[in-house]
Formats: structure tokens, C-alpha cells, sequence
């Protein structure tokens, strides 16, 4: 950050500046003649003269105030001008109102008139506007100019007001009741220009050490304000002082005024901090704050200076600066690209920045020790101390990592395809899964340090929410509520069943199929649930077709084996065509022998 002044002003370029009309007993020399009436910033209602009465028989009361002090600076007013003005009758009356300006030199040569203004009227008894009444009516009467007074002249206002000579008028300013004003909208007001930061000898300077003595620790501030309506219009200049760590050191203390009086468009101000030989090393930040009559008026009233207040900063520092450098890396040595580094110094923080594509960040730091606190993916992955002695580079390592979760059935065996959704320590998750390779593994590159959530799906279905805390590669292995059925196909001897297809179907229909080998079995890997095994048997025994579809239900809450018993398989053979296609012609015989033999008896 560049050393110097800055300045942020306040966010409006024209600002109402309020003109009190007042009355004086001590008249000024302004404009040319010696008058009473004068109009200035201040709210100092005095109340010593409050009225001019305009008597019957009179038809108009014109009454003229002048800009005292006189323009300390160029000011243009551009915009609706405006003067509200509090009068009274004795009765419901007609008025002409009427406004007129001049820009005048000291000597009263007119500069500048505006012409005999008809003002828009605001104001008066409810439905008569403009008029007159016994109770006394503020009135607010509007013009549309734009003029630049030069310095050293003044601004003439006068004020017409036409009731005929039938009724009195009385006109009421000067005092908290009738605050009688002009509101000028200004695009010159008071503001700071320049600061700078001087040691004890007088020297301008922007760097400070604590390694002097107690009467060299001192930071001198000045400041240059300037004010076209001239120094009394600054109602205060206070400076607020923050250290490195953003800590207050100095809060909205008042600053004097060396150079410059009430007529004057320049003021010099100044504030001596003496600071201590344990002062917090780095950069510090001034602001002062310049705050003008119509402010310290605001607050009164609303308990806000804006937008009368301007402000000006800069920073300086206490110590010796070194540019450093940082390589920011991960467990396997590659850069780090946007992790943001924050130094501390005692514990807070006073500097901070982000690595770039390379891992790097480049900055300087004032010498001593800080502690290096690194944020990757808003997660702290290294705390690191260094000690600041001259320009260097440091590396850091990261605790970032490449790991490798592994996902495995309740039996240990590798789930393919498993869905994964990631929960990372910050607690942002992933937006898409990921998705396990056969061995049942995901490898993720560059995980920052923590405890994460792995929300894992198979088939549609819930089967693991677990949380482990990442340290380093891996692998780590996350064992899911996947469990393993093993169905077992036997005829009615007991003998296994080989190539008997077997469906495991859920409510949402076919979950899986196998088929059986020599030993009869199938096995099948299924998430919780309930599940119906159903097992199709075909096929031909002594030539006959043999056909035996059946299901049962299962439910499934961890590793279990079944066994299916195919009762008609294989049915008796003396049922068989081929068991009666070769004992038939047998029997047959048989059957004729016998027949023979009895005969001959």
C-alpha cells in the first residue's frame, strides 16, 4: 500500500448548507455599509432583536441581511436557493411575497444581481398558501439559480413581503422558535486537502522507530483545512489513529488550530501522538475528520453530522520494513494456488494476502516474529511462526492431501460404482458425486485437513453417512450397510441345483439375477431391505419337462445365507414317460409269460 493521503469525501457533491439570519448589535462593515443584519452558519440564536414590524399604512416590508464574514474562498450555489422566513398579522390577509440576490465587494460595488425574483411560496394557514394569519406561519420561498461568488465578496439577501396597507405584518428570526434561515446548495463547503506525518525535529516523514528515544517517539500530524466561508465554520477537526491490527489507538481526539482565524479560507491543525517504545510494529492509519457548523447543527438535531463531514487518511509506520516472500504447498510438494495467508503479531492479525497460480505471495513485513496462519477452501491447513530479519522466502507445507477413500460391502468386498457426496469441514458439499471405480475407490487430489461427510448411495439406496477425519493419503475405508445373501439351490435329495437362474427383486422391481454353479449356490450383494428371492427351474427328467417356479421373502439386515429346497425336482420316476416307455414292453411281457404258464397247468 503506496504511503500518502487520501481522501474520502462525502458522497454528495452539493451539499444545503444553512445560513442562520440574525440580528447584531455591534453592525460589521460588509458590503459597503454598517448593518445589523447579518447571516452566518452558527445556530447562535441570540434573541436581542428578534422582529421587524411593517405598521398600517406601510404596504411592504423589505428587509436585507448580508453574508458576515464575507466569501473566504470561490463558492457557487447551484440548484433551488431557498429562505424560510416566520411571520405573523392580526388577520387572515393576501401577501406578495419576493426574493432578490446580489454578489457585493467590500466596497458595496454590485458584482452580480439576480433581478426581482417571484418565489415559489410554501407555507400559511391550512388551504391559503402564502397568506397571512394572527398565529405566526414559517414560510419557505424557492428560486432555481446558479451563481460563483468570488472571494473576499459577499452575498446580499433581501426579502419582500407585499400585504397592502390595511394589515400590520411582524417578521420573526434569530430565536429557537423562528429559526429564520436561507439554504443554499453549495458545491464548496469545508474540507481537509492535505496531511502529512513530521517527527520530533520538524522533518516530514512516513516511517517511525521505537528504538529512539522518549522524546523523538512522537508523531507529529498536520493537517490543511480550508473553508470558503472562512475558520469559523469549522466546528471541529478530531483524528482518529488505528494500529496494524486495527485496533484504535487514537479515537476522534480534537486537533488545535496552529495557522488561521475565523476570516480565514486556510487553517493549519495540528496532533502530537507520542507513542511508546513497545508501539505494535507495521502500519498505521490516520483519518482525521472535518466537521462544519451546519454539522455540529445536524447533530443537535438528529444525532448525525452527514453529509457535513469530510474526511482524509494516511498511513504511516512504526519500524523496519523487508520484502518477503511465501511458497504455499501441499503434502506432495505442489503450489497452493489462492490460499490466503494472515500474519499475527501477539496473536493479531496485521497483514494478510492470497497466493497466486504459483503458490506465491510477495509482500513486505516489518521485522519481527508472526505467526502465518494459511486458509485453503476456507479451511486452515497450516500454522506456521517466522521471524523477520532481512528479505527472505519461505516455503510452507500445507496439510493438504491426495486420499483415497475405499468403499467395501459389510463382507469387505469392493463396491462398484458407489455414489458419493462429500461433505467438506468448512460445511460446503459437493454439487455432483463421485462415483467408485470396480476396486470400490475414489482418489481425490489436493483435500484440505479436517473432518469430512461421505453421504454414499448404491443402487438408489442410503447405505453409508460417515464422517472421518482426513490426516493424510489414506487410504481409508468406509465399510457400508451392503450385505451379502447366498442362496442355495437343492432338489428334494438334497443335491445342489447347478444353472438355476435366481431373481432378487424389491418393491421397485428387478434388483438383481444369478445363476447358480455346481455347488448350488448364488450370492448377491444388496443394501437393508426386504427382498423377494425368486428361483425358475426347466428342464427334462426320463423325458419328461419338469417346471418349478418359487419365491420367498427375505428380509435382509445383515450377512445371511438361505437355502431353496425344489420339491419336485426330480419328481418320482415310476411318474416319468420315459421310466413307462422302457418298464412298459417289460411288464407287458412279463404279463404274457405268466398268462402262458397258467395255461399249461
Amino acid at each position: 500500500m503506496p504511503l500518502g493521503a487520501t481522501p474520502s469525501y462525502s458522497a454528495s457533491s452539493t451539499k444545503p448548507l444553512h445560513f442562520f439570519l440574525h440580528y447584531t448589535s455591534n453592525p460589521p462593515l460588509v458590503g459597503g455599509t454598517a448593518s445589523n443584519y447579518i447571516m452566518d452558519t452558527e445556530r447562535l440564536l441570540q434573541g436581542i432583536r428578534f422582529s421587524d414590524l411593517k405598521r398600517i399604512g406601510q404596504p411592504k416590508i423589505s428587509l436585507d441581511w448580508y453574508l458576515y464574514p464575507n466569501f473566504a474562498g470561490a463558492v457557487t450555489f447551484d440548484g433551488l436557493w431557498q429562505v424560510i422566513i416566520f411571520a405573523n398579522s392580526t388577520a387572515l390577509h393576501p401577501a406578495t411575497w419576493g426574493l432578490q440576490f446580489w454578489e457585493k465587494t467590500p466596497q458595496g460595488s454590485i458584482v452580480w444581481d439576480s433581478g426581482q425574483l417571484t418565489p415559489d411560496v410554501k407555507g400559511g394557514p391550512s388551504g391559503k398558501t402564502g397568506f397571512v394569519d394572527v398565529p405566526v406561519f414559517g414560510y419557505a420561498l424557492t428560486a432555481e439559480l446558479l451563481h460563483t461568488f468570488a472571494p473576499g465578496n459577499t452575498l446580499e439577501l433581501e426579502i419582500t413581503i407585499n400585504t397592502g396597507s390595511t394589515v400590520p405584518l411582524r417578521v420573526w428570526y434569530d430565536i429557537p422558535q423562528y429559526p429564520s434561515q436561507a439554504i443554499f446548495p453549495s458545491t464548496d463547503f469545508a474540507r481537509p486537502i492535505s496531511l502529512a506525518t513530521f517527527d520530533a525535529n520538524n522533518t516530514a516523514r512516513d516511517v517511525f522507530f521505537t528504538s529512539w528515544g522518549t522524546a523523538q517517539r512522537q508523531v507529529v500530524v498536520r493537517a490543511n483545512i480550508t473553508d470558503p466561508f472562512g475558520g469559523y465554520d469549522v466546528f471541529r477537526v478530531d483524528v482518529t489513529i488505528r494500529d496494524s491490527a486495527n485496533r484504535s489507538i487514537v479515537t476522534n481526539e480534537l486537533i488545535v488550530r496552529l495557522l488561521g482565524n475565523r476570516f480565514s479560507f486556510n487553517g493549519l491543525y495540528e496532533f502530537v501522538w507520542l507513542y511508546p517504545q513497545d508501539a505494535f510494529p507495521g502500519k498505521y492509519r490516520i483519518e482525521i475528520r472535518v466537521i462544519d457548523n451546519n454539522g455540529a447543527a445536524n447533530f443537535e438535531l438528529s444525532g448525525n453530522y452527514e453529509p457535513y463531514v469530510e474526511f482524509l487518511s494516511k498511513i504511516f509506520s512504526i519500524g523496519i520494513e523487508f520484502p518477503v516472500s511465501f511458497r504455499v504447498e501441499d503434502s506432495r510438494g505442489q503450489p497452493l494456488p489462492k490460499a490466503k495467508l494472515t500474519f499475527l503479531y501477539a496473536g493479531l492479525p496485521v497483514e494478510g494476502g492470497m497466493t497466486d497460480s504459483l503458490g506465491m505471495l510477495s509482500l513486505t513485513l516489518f521485522a519481527g516474529s508472526f505467526g502465518v496462519q494459511v486458509s485453503w477452501q476456507s479451511i486452515v491447513v497450516a500454522n506456521q511462526n517466522v521471524s523477520v530479519t532481512n528479505a527472505t522466502n519461505f516455503t510452507i507445507r500445507a496439510a493438504v492431501y491426495y486420499p483415497e477413500f475405499k468403499f467395501v460391502s459389510n463382507a469387505g468386498k469392493p463396491i462398484n460404482r458407489a455414489m458419493v457426496f462429500l461433505t467438506s469441514p468448512n460445511g460446503s458439499n459437493t454439487r455432483l458425486p463421485f462415483l467408485s471405480n470396480a476396486e470400490g475407490v475414489i482418489s481425490i487430489a489436493q483435500l484440505p485437513v479436517g473432518g469430512y461427510g461421505l453421504l454414499t448411495f448404491w443402487e438408489g439406496e442410503l447405505v453409508a453417512d460417515a464422517r472421518l477425519n482426513v490426516t493424510g493419503d489414506g487410504p481409508y475405508t468406509i465399510r457400508t450397510k451392503i450385505y451379502t445373501l447366498t442362496v442355495s439351490l437343492k432338489d428334494n435329495s438334497g443335491a445342489p441345483l447347478n444353472q438355476i437362474q435366481i431373481v432378487v427383486s424389491s418393491g421397485e422391481g428387478v434388483f438383481d439375477f444369478g445363476i447358480t454353479g455346481t455347488s448350488g449356490q448364488a450370492t448377491f450383494s444388496l443394501p437393508v431391505g426386504t427382498y423377494k428371492v425368486s428361483t425358475y427351474y426347466s428342464g427334462s427328467y426320463w423325458l419328461n419337462y419338469i417346471l418349478n417356479a418359487s419365491q420367498v421373502d427375505v428380509p435382509l439386515e445383515a450377512d445371511r445365507a438361505i437355502s431353496i429346497s425344489l420339491s419336485n425336482v426330480p419328481p418320482p420316476i415310476y411318474l416319468t414317460i420315459g421310466f413307462w416307455l422302457i418298464a412298459g414292453p417289460a411288464i407287458i411281457l412279463a404279463g404274457f409269460i405268466a398268462m402262458r404258464i397258467l395255461r399249461k397247468r
